[in-house]
């Protein structure tokens, strides 16, 4: 049997059974041991090495830009298996590589060269920017500065 998902990219049953068995053991081996206690970053630094020596980073990042360019479909067996832990918080995988989402991968030229290939490279962090300071935030967030400022209103802080 074979499977195709939305993006076009087919997966046989014997893949897809390959990767599940290998993600079981390396979830099972390397985080399982840290459901009860906080990750350092030094262990998160290994675990990140150790993902990468396995195959599994960058995982849903496209081919043509250094990713394993998993679909839906791989992605779905992604997430079955890291959910079997709570060693990584819900909807986290950057355990397994920068998050980059639809907005970062789709950017070209200039904005993909700025944004989104230092994210691939490690040598930026991703961060979504709601708002700027002084334009309707009622915490006060500093958002070029990158702190934040609780004032009293009335009777609660905000």
């Amino acid at each position: 049997m074979t499977g195709r998902d939305p993006k076009g990219q087919t997966m046989s049953t014997p893949e897809l059974d390959e990767f599940r068995r290998s993600l079981r053991r390396f979830v099972e081996r390397e985080l399982m041991p840290f459901e009860r206690r906080a990750v350092s970053s030094a262990e998160r630094d290994s675990i990140q090495r150790k993902a990468k020596d396995a195959g599994f980073w960058l995982l849903d990042v496209p081919e043509n830009l250094g990713g394993q360019g998993l679909g839906l479909l791989g992605m779905s067996v992604f997430w079955h298996e890291i959910s079997r832990t709570t060693a990584v918080p819900a909807r986290d995988h950057s355990l397994f590589g920068p998050v980059t989402g639809p907005i970062l991968i789709s950017l070209k030229g200039v904005q993909k060269q700025r944004y989104l290939d230092p994210v691939l490279t490690d040598d930026k962090g991703r961060m979504l920017r709601t708002n700027r300071a002084g334009c309707g935030s009622r915490s006060g967030i500093d958002a070029d500065a990158g702190r934040a400022q609780w004032v009293r209103l009335r009777d609660q802080w905000g």
